[in-house]
């Protein structure tokens, strides 16, 4: 950068006084061009992450609020034609068979489909999410045998399993494991990140689904729905970090994730696996 400097002298011609501009200029020296440049490097390491960092939770957010809505609009939408959904017929297991027609007639009718892996193993379709802490936790996802998997026409990765909770006396809870990848293939592929788990139950007094972030538990469901997995606890401080921290190392590490995320007002605790 240069600065110019004003300097006047005066001169005569012909009888007039004629005024003359002379200019000198001084300018930075190569050292202090280069500790400049270097601390807007600095400057940029330092916030440019930051920056994106926050972004991309935004991003994740964002789109576990518009799976959420896709969901709920998905049953609304199904009840119109099969009945509120405390009459339809959940099968109580995880059966290939049984989960194929209770989708087939309740679920996927009303969403936009792209793709249908059905059991499939291929990754073009569906890619098994990791835990939090990077590993890969859960054996009976890694078959693929007993999940539905399909690409929504935004381009989202999703999958069904139907449950069945066996207790003494029989089958007491039912519900639809629905797991979500918000950016479809692209990575992380992590539960957490982009990978979300939701749960579709039945109205109950007493229906006892993944609840406290170690297990099940019976929890009175006032209204049938979609809801994130872990819905039945509240606390920031306790059994959703059991379900969505990155320590976790029990089998279902990270599935509490969407349910963290709405009872903090759809925002990430500092202490968010990100």
């Amino acid at each position: 950068m240069l600065v110019g400097q004003k300097r006047e002298s005066e001169c005569k011609s012909d009888g007039h006084n004629l005024k003359l501009l002379h200019f000198s200029y001084s300018a930075f020296t190569l050292a202090e061009t280069l500790i400049t440049l270097a601390i807007i490097g600095v400057v940029a390491a330092l916030t440019i992450p930051v920056i994106i960092s926050a972004y991309q939770k935004s991003e994740t957010v964002n789109g576990v609020k518009e799976v959420y809505s896709i969901l709920n609009q998905t049953i609304k939408n199904s009840e119109v034609d099969n009945g509120d959904i405390l009459i339809w017929n959940f099968p109580g297991n995880t059966l290939l068979s049984y989960n194929t027609t209770f989708i087939n007639s309740y679920i996927l009718p009303y969403l936009k489909i792209s793709k249908t892996c059905g059991s499939s193993s291929s990754q073009d379709c569906w890619i098994m999410p990791k835990a939090p802490d990077g590993n890969l936790r859960l054996s009976d996802l890694l078959t693929y045998s007993d999940y539905n998997k399909y690409t929504l026409a935004n381009g989202m990765s999703i999958a069904f399993r139907t449950e069945g909770i066996l207790y003494t006396g029989g089958i007491i809870g039912r519900y639809v494991q629905v797991i979500i990848d918000i950016n479809g293939l692209k990575s992380p592929n992590t539960f957490g990140k982009d990978a979300f788990v939701f749960i579709i139950v039945q109205k109950s007094a007493n229906s006892c689904i993944p609840g406290t972030g170690n297990g099940y538990a019976c929890i009175n469901v006032d209204k049938g729905g979609i809801y994130a997995d872990g819905f039945g606890t509240s606390s920031t401080n306790t059994y959703e970090y059991k379900g969505c921290g990155k320590d976790v190392t029990y089998a279902y590490a990270g599935f509490q994730c969407a349910n963290l995320l709405m009872i903090n007002n759809w925002e990430m605790p500092t202490n968010y696996p990100w």
